[in-house]
């Protein structure tokens, strides 16, 4: 089962949460960026090993133009079942 991801948010509207985003300075081109809660991390999508990974995700873009989109629904909250009559 796909999660469902958000539309497109512009540069201006920043997170409510603390994660991973498909976050990019164009929403053309797609990647995955950590998000803070005060800055974005530079953009590790295809970085090729796992310790550029982990430099990528730790490192801070300053780039203040940052379309991003996310899961739909909180993660912590799972979906309710139906019920059975």
């Amino acid at each position: 089962m796909s999660k469902k991801l958000t539309p497109w948010f512009p540069p201006g509207v920043k997170p409510v949460r603390v994660g991973e985003y498909n976050a990019s300075q164009s929403k053309m081109v797609q990647g995955l960026r950590i998000w803070d809660g005060e800055n974005w991390s530079e953009m590790y999508f295809s970085c090729e090993s796992n310790a550029e990974i982990a430099k990528c995700k730790n490192r801070i873009c300053y780039s203040e133009r940052i379309y991003w989109r996310g899961l739909a629904q909180d993660p912590a909250i799972k979906p309710k079942k139906a019920s059975k009559k």
